[in-house]
């Protein structure tokens, strides 16, 4: 007991130390409450973007990247409410382990992968090497075609190996163009002229999509052609057997060159995407880990 003058004063001086502590305390744990919701939304955050990346396969290294830019803003974001840890946690580890798992699933089967297809490119530079021209060209030509079709549809080697393997093919795949004469224009169409040269590393892709859009110009200038023969047929009455007889004829040899030209073209496409494979061969390369 303390005398009755100043009990009163005493208490209240003691009462408002006290709330002056317990509020501080409040508004301790209300900016700590508020900061551990707001730690838990950012993470809530980074777990919706790593579910939107975990199955984005087709660029390994760009992917990684981000899923190792989001592990690490994880690690900066402070604590979150003691209740919801757990589980958020295990959220954003799922998301993450969805891409890892894919990713080390797919490179431990590369290297048998890459074995094979090197196996492959050995065997068909062996091929390409051994390739002795005919009398026909056209024969030859379409060789060539079928050794570039079955080049660009091998897969990937190994890195170290890779541009060895592909000067050899290059290498294997000039020596019979010089064979049968590059140079003679009876031979060679506009197109194929195109693709040797582009095979000897002497033109890029925007020339063979030039050399591309003439074919088509020209296709489509044969193509009405017939059209404007076979108008000019309809005036003719069926006593007219000769003329009639040398337009379908001339629409026969119209239709051979559109052939032609329809070949030329595939040629191109055949060696602007082994070009592209090529480029996507260098990047599979940057991108391995």
């Amino acid at each position: 007991m303390v005398p009755n003058a100043v009990n009163v004063e005493i208490y209240d001086r003691f009462k408002i130390a006290g709330n002056k502590f317990f509020d501080a305390k409040k508004e301790f744990y209300n900016t700590m409450n508020e900061d551990l919701n707001t730690n838990l939304q950012k993470k809530i955050e980074l777990c919706v973007n790593a579910e939107l990346i975990q199955s984005n396969t087709n660029d390994w290294k760009k992917t990684t990247e981000m899923m190792l830019d989001l592990q690490r803003k994880w690690k900066e974001i402070g604590a979150v409410p003691k209740k919801n840890s757990e589980q958020i946690w295990q959220r954003f580890r799922a998301a993450c382990d969805v891409f890892f798992n894919a990713k080390s699933a797919f490179f431990s089967n590369i290297e048998t992968e890459q074995k094979e297809n090197f196996e492959k490119k050995e065997q068909l530079i062996f091929e390409i090497k051994n390739y002795v021209p005919t009398a026909n060209q056209a024969e030859n030509i379409e060789n060539l075609q079928t050794f570039q079709t079955r080049w660009t549809e091998i897969g990937f080697v190994a890195s170290s190996e890779r541009q060895r393997l592909y000067d050899e093919y290059k290498k294997a795949i000039n020596a019979i163009y010089d064979k049968i004469d590059l140079k003679n224009k009876k031979i060679f169409g506009e197109a194929d002229k195109s693709v040797a040269e582009a095979i000897k590393g002497n033109v890029n892709i925007d020339k063979l999509s030039s050399a591309r859009v003439r074919i088509l110009r020209k296709i489509e200038e044969r193509e009405a052609e017939i059209m404007q023969i076979e108008n000019n047929l309809s005036f003719f009455s069926s006593g007219s057997s000769s003329i009639v007889e040398e337009f379908r004829k001339k629409i026969e040899k119209i239709k051979d060159d559109i052939k032609a030209l329809k070949e030329q073209k595939k040629q191109i496409d055949l060696t602007e995407r082994e070009l592209k494979n090529k480029e996507k061969e260098q990047n599979e390369e940057q991108s391995n880990p």
